[in-house]
């Protein structure tokens, strides 16, 4: 990892560029068991100021004196502790276009480091799907150390993979959802995006490699071939999926506003987009080019199966932003189908309660008749009425004091007619006259 010749303990660079770049990756180096180096940001300060982009080049002995200082902190810590089956385990996870890096915690110490060179196939992954990746690297490598535990915690730097794990299985990526159900013997929580991981060091481990880079993601769109390959290329022409996937490849920011606004619209899916070759997906669903827009919702509704019957059969296989909204209304300004659209089915009646005795149920309003504002009350059992006149202010305290006037003699008379003998009782023409 030094960036010294072995003979010579001076770095030796070509031009600027490169020297500043081979100092930022010294850093970096550094910055991985920063947690263990006392001192490593003072010592580290003088190498610092080279990356300046308004600093001038210019190695001199102070500088060779800090570098030397720093590799000599670097080599002497951090000291691994032992493994104690009591104490909770932590991994930390981190990668990148070069490598995979984990660290095995318990109590803040280190017990282990593992890190491995992806393959060329798992260069091209989406950067959260290398993330993911990362933490399936720990696990594996880990196995002996995690197998049986009830938990094990996972930190991360990267913070869509929080969403991830809370989201069902299926809501994944192809690729994501073969990582997932990796983790499930490890019963690995929600990885926590605190700190990023301050204790990585590389090591030189042998592992077996991982067979997700064998995923076929067009094996489950109902999509052919030859469309898929018309997609590849379109999608190649479009300058807003060609961002898209560019943003996918290095990682998504952290904000919103810190987005292009060409892609702003697909934020909300972020967790769900990969890419395959050459073709994005959300899920299992293929992100149409805007080229192909009006084609997809002409065969979409080739049949004029409705709207309902549309949307099931795009959400299938298809995505773009707004595509619900779209067939929506190409569906609702078909003639055909609204010519043809099964009528709405009418409600049934629905049939009172019937009352069983004199005044138990009754009903008033209010009218108006020459003039004069009426209180008019009718009982459901006999349909017999009763009409009460209202003062000329219908205030609504006047109003109220009528109605409990009126439901208390209501209420009286339905007692009186409840103790009297059935055989006493005025028939129903009587009551209604």
């Amino acid at each position: 990892m030094s960036p010294c010749s072995p003979r010579d303990a001076k770095p030796r660079w070509t031009t600027n560029v490169e020297k500043v770049k081979a100092v930022q990756r010294f850093l970096g180096f550094v910055n991985y068991p920063a947690k263990f180096v006392p001192h490593l940001a003072d010592e580290c300060e003088p190498l610092r100021r080279l990356t300046n982009k308004e600093a001038d080049w210019v190695w001199e002995k102070h500088h060779q004196d800090a570098f030397d200082r720093v590799k000599q902190l670097v080599a002497d810590y951090p000291v691994l502790c032992y493994y104690d089956v009591n104490l909770p385990v932590t991994i930390q996870c981190d990668s990148s276009q070069t490598g995979l890096r984990a660290a095995l915690l318990q109590d803040g110490q280190p017990v282990a480091f593992a890190s491995r060179t992806p393959t060329p196939t798992e260069r091209g992954y989406a950067q959260i799907e290398k993330e993911c990746l990362a933490i399936v690297f720990a696990c594996m490598q880990f196995n002996h150390y995690i197998f049986g535990r009830k938990s094990v915690s996972v930190q991360s730097d990267h913070k869509p993979l929080e969403t991830i794990f809370k989201k069902p299985l299926t809501a994944a990526l192809k690729r994501l959802k073969g990582m997932l159900l990796r983790l499930q013997k490890s019963r690995t929580p929600l990885p926590s995006t605190g700190p990023p991981a301050t204790c990585l060091r590389p090591e030189h481990e042998e592992i077996c490699r991982l067979d997700l880079e064998d995923v076929n993601a067009a094996e489950i769109p109902r999509v052919s071939n030859d469309g898929l390959k018309n997609i590849q290329c379109l999608t190649e022409a479009d300058n807003q999926l060609q961002r898209l996937k560019m943003t996918v490849l290095q990682g998504w920011p952290e904000t919103k506003q810190q987005l292009e606004p060409l892609i702003a619209e697909y934020w909300t899916y972020r967790d769900e987009i990969g890419v395959y070759n050459g073709v994005l997906y959300k899920g299992d669903r293929v992100i149409i080019p805007n080229a192909l827009h009006k084609e997809m919702l002409k065969r979409i509704h080739a049949n004029h199966q409705g709207q309902q019957a549309c949307l099931r059969r795009a959400k299938d296989a298809l995505f773009w932003p707004g595509m619900s909204h779209q067939i929506v209304e190409m569906v609702s300004n078909c003639g055909l189908c609204a010519e043809y659209q099964p009528a709405r089915p009418k409600e049934p009646l629905i049939t009172p309660e019937l009352p069983t005795r004199p005044w138990s149920i009754v009903a008033q309003d209010l009218y108006s008749h020459g003039g004069n504002n009426y209180l008019i009350t009718v009982g459901a059992f006999s349909g017999y009425w009763e009409v009460d006149e209202m003062p000329q202010t219908t205030r609504q305290s006047s109003i109220l004091h009528a109605l409990v006037f009126q439901t208390e003699c209501t209420q009286t008379t339905a007692h009186n007619l409840t103790a009297l003998n059935t055989q006493d009782l005025p028939t129903t023409g009587n009551l209604s006259t």
